[in-house]
């Protein structure tokens, strides 16, 4: 996910740059703008040493917030960011960072600018895997699809730059997902119908919560056609029950 422009809700990578009394200014590493964390949105509690919550330097995930006219900062917050929410963007800005050592690496490799590698490799990759990072990763493992999306010099040269750079042990497919049930029995409905049903054993599967009605499917395996075969599974399961109980199921579009 790449932000070009902050707007309220976004989850933002920062890094602390500045302690004060009350508040934390924070460099917004997505977008090089300058963002503050008052007090109040630092933590969940009452605080009395803001420095025990927070470190000089600290490379963090924060949301921001509607920003007040003729503010000098970004308005951010600490405590709307819950754990689930802080690792998944981390490892995002993560992989955003190796793509783009990567475009360089391509560039040089095949001798075209970078514009044309992000032309002709990394917006085809990211339209078919979700990312460019998955996409690198997927040349390891299902090599014929990306020589087919990309053709053979492309494809060779993305291949070389991912068995240098990365290693996939497993295969990891995820999916995020909205469901909502009205009725007095809501939660149970919730309960059963995020039951993991029976999936191949050559995979493992998770349900986690991010921020209601809001849960990720992650699915794990050596495998990637277990692992499809798999999140299939799971996605039938839980829409199935949804239209059975009448209840608010959908695939959040980024994902599709």
């Amino acid at each position: 996910m790449t932000i070009e422009k902050t707007e309220a809700g976004d989850l933002v990578v920062v890094q602390v740059k500045e302690i004060r009394p009350n508040s934390v200014l924070v460099d917004i590493l997505d977008t090089g703008e300058e963002g503050m964390v008052h007090i109040s949105e630092v933590a969940r509690t009452w605080i009395k040493d803001i420095r025990k919550y927070v470190k000089d330097k600290e490379l963090t995930v924060a949301q921001v917030l509607p920003q007040r006219a003729n503010s000098n900062f970004i308005d951010v917050s600490l405590k709307r960011v819950n754990e689930n929410q802080k690792k998944n963007r981390l490892r995002e800005w993560q992989q955003q960072k190796k793509v783009e050592k990567f475009v360089n690496k391509l560039s040089s490799l095949l001798e075209e600018d970078t514009g044309s590698i992000q032309q002709n490799v990394i917006e085809p990759l990211e339209e078919r895997y979700e990312t460019p990072f998955k996409g690198f990763e997927m040349a390891l493992v299902e090599p014929e699809d990306v020589k087919e999306l990309l053709g053979k010099k492309y494809f060779d040269a993305i291949a070389s730059v991912a068995q240098e750079n990365i290693r996939v042990k497993e295969y990891t497919l995820e999916e995020t997902i909205t469901l909502a049930f009205t009725d007095a029995n809501g939660l149970k409905h919730i309960q059963q119908a995020l039951s993991l049903p029976d999936i191949p054993d050559t995979v493992s599967a998770k349900i986690t919560y991010l921020a209601s009605p809001t849960y990720k499917v992650t699915v794990t395996g050596k495998d990637v056609k277990d692992c499809k075969k798999a999140m299939q599974t799971i996605i039938e399961h839980i829409q199935s029950y949804a239209d059975q109980h009448k209840g608010e199921f959908a695939i959040e579009e980024e994902n599709k």
